[in-house]
């Protein structure tokens, strides 16, 4: 039975409302309920004069983890009937020989893919040593022999992105082809996503609608920024697509396809306790493999966050009720705010929490 449309006159004026406040220009929005999809662009994509709509091009920064850490799945799974198959605990350093190596012999051999994926490896963020000059990956993971480790291999969880271009390096190299075309052969187009891209100019060739990134300054207002090059994230951070073609992903997450039951369980399995002052859900925060796993009022939530100059994201699904929401923005870290409330809000109206307790 189809259900209503959760974008109620109350939900559009609160997001007409935090677009205003936040200062950001547009955001799109898929809601998925069972078997229904819900999809509404708010502002612009193109301040003022282009209007955003479900089928809006947006950077999808971090929430780009959970497609690769799935690429590692598909090939465990592929593997199995192999020799020597490839699990979750096959050290990186036997697929890199020569690329990773980290500061520590002894680390180097005990990275496995699983702690990579985890962010369990003892290596801190380090995110300004990344190139934002279409460096490859390989060369960005080559930086790790020189970056210090501070902790011992899954003692704590430190986010960091390297060891996602790490893993994407190693999945490249096993498959013979660049991440982004195995993505679009075994996960992007089997699930229908026709307009998700690896690079902005494959994005551009096709001819979408792909927003425009601001930063807003006292004053003045909206900056436009340039399109940003990231080949060197890899499967840290490099997709662009929309909420339409993201919302067919929690699908997939939920309720399979592409995916086996075992993988999609590996997944969303927590890895390690990862606590973190933004995260607004009561109790302890854990971590999987490219996913955050956190429960609210009964209900198991799985969901990452993405934040990349110009954009934010954020993807979350709760398996128990079959519910999920994509919420894209083109605000530099407001948009991330202005997600907050309203992925709070809808939880609390789909879950029923009365008033006096949001």
């Amino acid at each position: 039975m189809p259900r209503a449309s959760p974008f109620t006159p109350a939900f559009d004026d609160l997001v007409n409302s935090l677009l205003t406040e936040w200062h950001v220009p547009g955001t799109s929005i898929a809601i998925i309920d069972g078997p229904n999809t819900f999809t509404k662009g708010y502002g612009h994509s193109q301040y003022p004069n282009t209007k955003a709509t479900p089928e809006t091009l947006y950077y999808t920064a971090s929430t780009t983890k959970s497609f690769t850490a799935a690429t590692v799945a598909l090939l465990i799974d592929d593997s199995q009937s192999h020799t020597k198959p490839l699990t979750w605990t096959t050290p990186l350093s036997t697929l890199l020989p020569t690329d990773f190596i980290l500061a520590s012999p002894t680390t180097t051999n005990q990275i496995t893919l699983e702690d990579a994926l985890s962010h369990r490896t003892g290596l801190p963020e380090h995110s300004y040593h990344f190139t934002p000059s279409g460096a490859s990956p390989q060369t960005e993971v080559r930086k790790l022999r020189h970056l210090p480790l501070t902790a011992t291999p899954r003692e704590k969880y430190m986010y960091n992105s390297f060891m996602y271009t790490a893993v994407s390096v190693a999945v490249e190299k096993i498959t013979g082809v660049e991440l982004g075309s195995f993505l679009r052969a075994r996960i992007w187009g089997p699930l229908g996503m026709r307009n998700t891209y690896w690079s902005v100019g494959e994005a551009e060739a096709d001819g979408g609608d792909i927003a425009r990134g601001y930063a807003w300054v006292s004053g003045s207002g909206y900056s436009a920024l340039e399109y940003p090059e990231y080949s060197e994230l890899s499967g840290a951070g490099c997709m662009i697509s929309s909420v339409v073609d993201y919302a067919a992903w929690v699908r997939c997450m939920m309720r399979g396809g592409v995916l086996s039951e075992r993988a999609r369980e590996a997944l969303t399995a927590p890895r390690i306790v990862c606590e973190g002052p933004t995260n607004l859900f009561p109790g302890t925060h854990l971590y999987g493999l490219g996913w955050r796993v956190d429960g609210y009022r009964g209900q198991r939530v799985v969901w990452h966050t993405g934040s990349i100059a110009g954009f934010g994201s954020v993807v979350m699904f709760l398996p128990g009720v079959e519910w999920g929401v994509v919420i894209f923005g083109n605000a530099t870290v407001r948009s991330n705010m202005m997600q907050q409330v309203l992925y709070m809000y809808l939880l609390d109206e789909m879950l029923g929490t009365p008033g006096v307790e949001r």
